[in-house]
């Protein structure tokens, strides 16, 4: 009699454990499958200390500058200018961050000029032939924002060759990144429609221009007329192709003006039946998930973005388990981990791993997540009193299965830039979860219980593999109908076991190793067979 185990996975809680399929387990504790062996996972790695106040939130910028908070907070680079950073606060006003400005921060809302100009001809060339203008104002900041315009002057009749005198009465605000004013001037098209152009570039500090079109003329059309500010509850900023960036505020979806992060023109606004939870970009598809049903968003610019909404109930319970694998977005809903994608639609992928009364025991609702190597990782609070727990489900394989881990992260962040996944657990120091610059957690890995039809007996054990760290901290522990049976502490060589008769055998390994294949015989000879 010969039982041997060529490929390794982690644990499937649904499933009984007779009735695994091949290579899944009992326990999978701080193992790492991604090459079809049980590995031990590397240890955590300190990165940063944030100093005396444990941060709640954190990003590293460019894969070089810590940022920590004091707030749940999402972050996107600036589409154009990499020293920016558009920031969605919780319970806060949205903001901009201007890293070559000493970490500098602005409301993302540019003022807005709330006065129209004041306008009176300044010279009379007494032509006859008059043409009524109107002029507005812009506000421009040091980022090369440009407001909205002003409310209009009111209707001049100016004669061929005058000059206009225009009266700013107000300022911006003191304080604001404001630094110029860009002044308009109508025209009236041959279809009778008015639209207003650039005439002059002024420092903000003037309150009074005289425009005389021949030394400066009609110029560019006016761009910002529908550049709205952004509300001031937006949430969940989130980047998208093309230069659009995407966010929300309860049932309402609203995007920026490509490359113009200050502005999200309410035209371009979308509406949900259900409030949202959260958003995540993949390819040219932005999910978004909400109390109920989720939608996709598809299109190559704001004015032409279409919502669909799935048909199907997977409300998002976290918005802080939301992850984007690239090719999918994962999310925590009341009965499993869902990934919604533009080929599957929303599937949810744990139906095979946990009963419904298995998953509510994670509390999906506290859920911080991201991703490693191919696998949802996630933390969360199962209410008991222990802490927060860190597991991973890994979704590489063509069946998910589940892995625990000793980690006890409060926060998790997937960084772009290195690949790597960050955590904070409560104190001031930012690590990389299983850092490979890191050394290795002892593994705890236990297969599937051999239900075989008759007593059996088995007097030997081959574990074959490698070492990473300490060989003598290895074991392996042979169990028989639920007992420990005979504990061994070498690999790749066989090793005698205790007599006994048995119906119900499990091998359980343990140690920074790596382990390829594990035989159980009855017989030295049955195991090169």
């Amino acid at each position: 009699m010969r039982m041997r185990l060529n490929t390794f996975q982690g644990e499937y809680p649904r499933l009984y454990k007779t009735l695994l399929p091949e290579g899944a387990a009992q326990v999978a504790l701080d193992t790492n499958h991604e090459r079809g062996t049980i590995k031990a996972l590397h240890d955590d790695l300190a990165l940063h200390d944030a100093g005396a106040t444990p941060p709640v939130d954190f990003y590293l910028h460019n894969g070089a500058t810590w940022l920590t908070f004091d707030k749940n907070v999402d972050v996107v680079p600036g589409p154009v200018a990499d020293d920016r950073l558009y920031i969605t606060r919780e319970n806060d006003v949205p903001i901009v961050k201007v890293m070559s400005d000493g970490g500098a921060e602005y409301p993302l809302a540019l003022p807005t000029p709330p006065a129209p100009p004041i306008t009176s001809i300044a010279t009379d060339s007494g032509a006859t032939q008059e043409s009524e203008v109107l002029f507005v104002y812009t506000w421009v900041s040091s980022l090369d924002e440009e407001s909205i315009p002003s409310p209009p002057s009111t209707p001049l009749a100016v004669p061929d060759g005058s000059t206009v005198e225009i009266s700013l009465i107000d300022q911006p605000p003191s304080g604001s990144r404001i630094n110029r004013v860009r002044i308009y001037r109508s025209q009236t098209t041959a279809l009778g429609a008015t639209e207003f152009f650039f005439v002059k570039e002024l420092e903000a500090a003037t309150n009074l221009y005289v425009n005389d079109l021949d030394t400066d003329p009609l110029q560019e059309l006016l761009a910002s007329a529908n550049y709205d500010p952004p509300v001031d509850d937006l949430r969940g900023i989130t980047g998208m192709q093309s230069g659009m960036i995407a966010a929300f505020a309860g049932k309402s979806l609203y995007f920026c003006e490509p490359y113009r992060p200050h502005a999200w023109p309410l035209s371009y606004e979308l509406i949900s039946e259900n409030p949202i939870v959260g958003l995540a970009a993949f390819g040219s598809m932005l999910a978004v998930l909400t109390t109920g049903e989720p939608y996709v968003v598809q299109g190559t610019a704001p004015e032409n973005l279409i919502m669909e909404k799935i048909e199907q109930s997977a409300p998002c319970v976290s918005k802080d388990g939301i992850v984007d694998l690239g090719y999918a977005a994962a999310y925590p809903s009341t009965d499993g981990l869902i990934t919604l994608s533009q080929s599957g639609g929303a599937q949810n992928i744990t139906r095979g791993l946990f009963e419904r009364d298995q998953w509510r025991e994670f509390r999906p609702e506290t859920f911080s997540a991201g991703r490693r190597d191919g696998s949802y990782v996630f933390s969360f609070d199962p209410g008991d009193g222990g802490g927060r727990q860190t597991a991973m489900i890994a979704l590489s394989a063509d069946q998910p299965s589940y892995i625990r881990t000793s980690n006890g992260a409060e926060k998790l962040r997937f960084d772009v830039y290195t690949g790597n996944l960050h955590f904070i657990d409560g104190s001031a120091i930012i690590q990389e979860f299983a850092s490979s610059q890191a050394g290795y957690i002892a593994a705890d890995w236990q297969s599937s219980q051999f239900h075989l039809p008759t007593l059996t007996s088995f007097g030997v054990l081959l574990v074959e593999g490698d070492a990473l760290d300490d060989p003598s901290a290895f074991e392996a522990i042979v169990y028989r109908d639920g007992q420990e049976h005979t504990t061994i502490t070498k690999m790749n060589e066989p090793c005698r076991l205790k007599d006994g008769l048995g119906r119900r055998w499990s091998v359980r390994v343990k140690g920074k190793v790596e382990i390829s294949r594990i035989t159980l015989a009855g017989e030295v000879t049955e195991i090169w067979g």
